[in-house]
């Protein structure tokens, strides 16, 4: 029997690898998203991963066929409340999924040195289960919804 792949391990894992270029791109809003998913497709092309599929119908970021779909998502602290509006959309759309035994919600976030609206409201969201780690200049959160 094939082994399944530990999804937020390996997301984790590869961010740890890209750390330094991603803590440079992610002051390149507009682009920053699209740049992490690509990256987690070249290290997961060989576990199944695929970027911006349908998954029975429904979009995502990220998937390795019907059995994951994942969401991405980079919000700074200053960035506007409609991010705030994206990112619970994602997690209600990840959510309906339920034909997929494994769905994640990936968000990276920027270090800021004060409160902001938008820290304290990521600060205190909870969506499943929660992985976290910590890197210079930024951390990532990944929830299992499913």
């Amino acid at each position: 029997m094939a082994r399944k792949t530990d999804w937020p391990e390996f997301f984790i894992d590869r961010i740890e690898r890209i750390e330094r270029r991603l803590k440079k791109v992610l002051d390149a809003s507009g682009c920053r998203e699209g740049w992490l998913q690509g990256e987690l497709f070249l290290h997961g092309q060989s576990n199944g991963l695929s970027v911006n599929t349908h998954v029975g119908g429904t979009f995502c970021d990220l998937s390795c066929g019907a059995e994951m779909a994942a969401e991405v998502k980079i919000i700074g602290a200053r960035d506007h409340s409609k991010m705030r509006s994206r990112l619970e959309s994602d997690v209600a759309r990840l959510k309906k999924m339920t034909h997929v035994p494994r769905r994640y919600m990936i968000l990276v976030r920027p270090d800021h040195p004060g409160k902001t609206i938008m820290t304290k409201y990521l600060d205190e969201c909870s969506f499943g289960r929660c992985k976290s780690a910590v890197f210079d200049g930024f951390r990532v959160q990944i929830w299992q919804l499913g």
